[in-house]
């Protein structure tokens, strides 16, 4: 199936906001300790901010009818060469969401295939993410597009008494 891929607007404010807290409780399920319940990542103010902003995208994708069915935060990201690295452009997926009754019918996959040209477009030499351990649907889905683990971040969990 084939989905439209358009730039966020404000008139998706209300869309995206209902989506980050969605995102947000899912994150607070497998990590309780770190996520807040009832929050979200993004006030609508910042996400108005961000659609100002030239080094941020925001993508929506919408059936034929108009009615969205997921969101895509990219950033551009740049790191100057250094005594150890090469300079370096990327675009980071900061955020994704595909409502609920439309995931593993291509959104998802429209929305990454949108960023990863994009990405190309803009001369990267990578798109990155980040991925919780405890969300194996999503690890299985960017697995399933071609991703693979750049690095780790390890923690050892010290008790609070």
């Amino acid at each position: 199936m084939e989905y439209d891929i358009r730039s966020a607007t404000v008139m998706d404010l209300e869309f995206i906001g209902e989506q980050l807290e969605e995102t947000c409780e899912l994150h607070h399920h497998g990590r309780s300790e770190i996520f807040k319940p009832n929050g979200r990542k993004y006030s609508d103010q910042d996400i108005i901010e961000i659609l100002e902003r030239e080094d941020v995208f925001i993508d929506i994708c919408e059936s034929d009818e108009g009615i969205r069915l997921g969101y895509c935060i990219q950033f551009l990201r740049e790191t100057d060469e250094d005594g150890c690295r090469f300079e370096r452009r990327t675009l980071f997926i900061d955020d994704i969401y595909v409502i609920t009754k439309k995931r593993s019918k291509g959104v998802g996959k429209a929305l990454m295939n949108s960023a990863k040209q994009r990405a190309e477009k803009l001369g990267c030499a990578a798109v990155e993410l980040n991925v919780w351990e405890f969300n194996k649907d999503a690890i299985s889905f960017y697995e399933r597009l071609g991703y693979v683990p750049q690095r780790r971040i390890l923690e050892l969990k010290l008790s609070k008494e």
